[in-house]
């Protein structure tokens, strides 16, 4: 029987603290964050020396390629350990059905869309539950988190520093960037509320919701990581203007 007791405590714990319902967007803000002022200080750098189209094109290259190679190693090892090891050190009834189900069949088809990070968008995930169809369910936060930061951040990042490379623009750049951040909030939110009034999306819970359409779409999970670049953005401001009122501080000592 239910007892009501049970949900009181699973309402007040489980839910938001070890169900971790808010966790990936923690991390989703903390990678946006990260992006946004690391690459500020790389941008800032650039700007102040003579560039080429050809250099500007090779850095974004590198911005892409480094971040690949960063992630792909790891989850080469992990992928193919829970495909190919894990599966045969252990045994019980109808374990290699579940394995072949849940491991080997969309491993064998899917393998590639991982290691190119577009497993959220296909094969995709079912619409009801939290399976998804793609080789290593759980490496869809990593997708989510890659196509946001090849699509999004850059977007933002040229436009906050260089006003899109127009001289018109770059007068403007700042609040430039602030209106691509907020367009693309209020896109997300947009397209968010869309899919769950016109597919009737069931709230995440337990392991029950949209987990296709809703729970790892980039478009759908879009906002921590905006509120994180804003944030990353803000902190580079404050510690440029901190550097110029200490620099002016020194070298009013000096005379």
């Amino acid at each position: 029987a239910f007892n009501p007791e049970n949900y009181k405590f699973l309402k007040a714990w489980f839910f938001p603290l070890y169900a971790g319902l808010f966790g990936v967007d923690s991390f989703l803000f903390i990678s946006g964050l990260l992006v946004a002022y690391k690459f500020s200080q790389q941008m800032a750098k650039r700007a102040s020396r003579e560039t080429t189209w050809k250099k500007e094109l090779y850095f974004w290259v590198m911005y892409v390629f480094a971040r690949w190679l960063r992630l792909i190693p790891v989850l080469l090892v992990v992928m193919f350990a829970s495909w190919k090891l894990v599966g045969n050190l252990s045994t019980a009834p109808g374990w290699s059905i579940f394995w072949d189900a849940n491991f080997n069949e969309p491993c064998n088809k899917y393998w590639w869309a991982t290691l190119l990070f577009i497993q959220n968008l296909y094969p995709g995930g079912e619409s009801f539950g939290n399976k998804g169809k793609f080789c290593f369910g759980i490496s869809w936060y990593l997708a989510v988190d890659m196509q946001l930061y090849l699509f999004v951040a850059p977007l933002v990042l040229i436009a906050w520093h260089y006003g899109f490379y127009s001289a018109c623009l770059r007068k403007a750049k700042r609040g430039l960037g602030s209106f691509i951040l907020a367009a693309l909030f209020i896109a997300s939110m947009a397209s968010t509320a869309y899919i769950v009034v016109h597919h009737k999306v069931m709230w995440q819970f337990l392991g029950v919701g949209d987990f296709d359409r809703y729970y790892i779409k980039p478009w759908t999970r879009a906002p921590p990581y905006l509120f994180g670049l804003l944030l990353g953005l803000i902190l580079y401001e404050f510690t440029q203007e901190k550097d110029r009122k200490s620099l002016r501080w020194l070298q009013e000592k000096a005379k």
